[in-house]
């Protein structure tokens, strides 16, 4: 359906020799690269998408706020893409926890997760603790203006646990181990929250070593961080002067981990 309403899209009016040369062609929408001359996606089949932004924005005024909106940036007449994008967010069925586990592109996967209840889903599938610790940490706070208004102090939780993938009926994968899932629980104790996150066999017995290990960064680049700041699964980072990023991408230890993040949310 989506092919086919694409395929009749006419170029003939414009000078495409002069729009390839625009690199406003390529919009990127929510971290996804799309290609206003050729109509698809970069690395991504349109339906895939469609079903990522349901699951994210849920209504039709979000999404058209959200995601439609954006196609204006394009030099072209973009009707065609509303028109085949709407029809499709209305149809389309966000991701189930086996269609995301079964998504081949690990950047793109880790966005579909966001969009997942992942506390709801392992509740679902059941899990067994491994291992708890904790650690007290300072971090910044700022006012609703962004102005610094100190340090705060408290405690939070680190807990390790086995998921139980059996459920999902996926063949094992390089990625996925249906009888071998891992992930930490992070929550805080002032607050009550929670946030989970998958990580790898080797560090289930260390939970702050696991927490650590979810944040992976050019080895070059350690030295010269100044501080970091979490946001659930996005990490910024601040370097003391600039490099250049190379040599093997590797994860922070729970030293460095913790003695470098000043803030999380």
């Amino acid at each position: 359906m989506l092919k086919d309403k694409r395929e009749k899209f006419d170029y003939s009016g414009f000078d495409m020799e002069s729009i390839n040369k625009n690199s406003i062609i390529n919009l990127v929408i929510d971290n996804i690269t799309f290609n206003g001359v050729t109509g698809v996606f970069s690395n991504l089949e349109t339906d895939q998408v469609l079903k990522y932004w349901k699951g994210k924005f849920r209504n039709m005024n979000a999404f058209k706020r959200e995601v439609i909106s954006k196609l204006d940036e394009l030099p072209l007449d973009t009707e065609v893409y509303t028109d085949i994008w709407c029809e499709g967010f209305e149809l389309a069925e966000e991701f189930t926890y086996r269609e995301a586990f079964e998504l081949e592109n690990e950047s793109f996967r880790g966005q579909v997760f966001q969009t997942i209840d992942i506390v709801d889903m392992i509740n679902n599938l059941g899990k067994t603790k491994i291992k708890v610790d904790g650690i007290k940490v300072k971090r910044k706070i700022f006012d609703i203006n962004g102005e610094f208004q100190g340090y705060k102090e408290y405690d939070n939780v680190y807990e390790t646990y086995e998921v139980d993938g059996t459920n999902l009926g996926i063949v094992e994968t390089d990625f996925f181990k249906p009888e071998g899932m891992f992930a930490v629980r992070c929550w805080c104790t002032s607050t009550n929250e929670e946030h989970w996150i998958w990580i790898e066999e080797k560090y289930k017995n260390d939970p702050l070593e696991a927490i650590a290990s979810t944040f992976r960064i050019h080895e070059n680049l350690i030295p010269h961080i100044s501080e970091l700041k979490r946001q659930g699964d996005v990490m910024l980072v601040e370097l003391k002067e600039d490099v250049e990023p190379s040599g093997e991408v590797v994860p922070l230890t729970k030293a460095q981990y913790f003695d470098l993040l000043t803030m999380e949310t």
